[in-house]
């Protein structure tokens, strides 16, 4: 599916679609780099299908970089959600 940057910018930024058919449903941060950092968009249909896209965004004043700056559209895949099973440490 693609969709006008626009309205992905919506999602990455404020969390909700200006035209009411995806739903902000998940963000995270999957890498940082020397200038700029890597992020996974994941947005839900009406038809409870699941929909990802990547993005990149500056890091620091001098990278004047917004998610999906330089583009029109913005292809989004479908993907399905899966349960994850996750362990963390503390100390005896």
């Amino acid at each position: 599916m693609k969709i006008s940057a626009d309205r992905a910018r919506c999602l990455a930024c404020e969390h909700y679609d200006p035209d009411g058919e995806l739903i902000f449903d998940h963000q995270e941060l999957l890498e940082n780099r020397r200038w700029n950092s890597v992020h996974l968009l994941v947005a839900r249909d009406k038809q409870d299908r699941y929909w990802m896209t990547h993005y990149q965004q500056g890091l620091t004043e001098s990278q004047d970089e917004r998610a999906f700056e330089d583009d029109s559209e913005v292809e989004f895949r479908e993907a399905r959600r899966v349960p994850v099973i996750t362990y963390a440490y503390e100390p005896l």
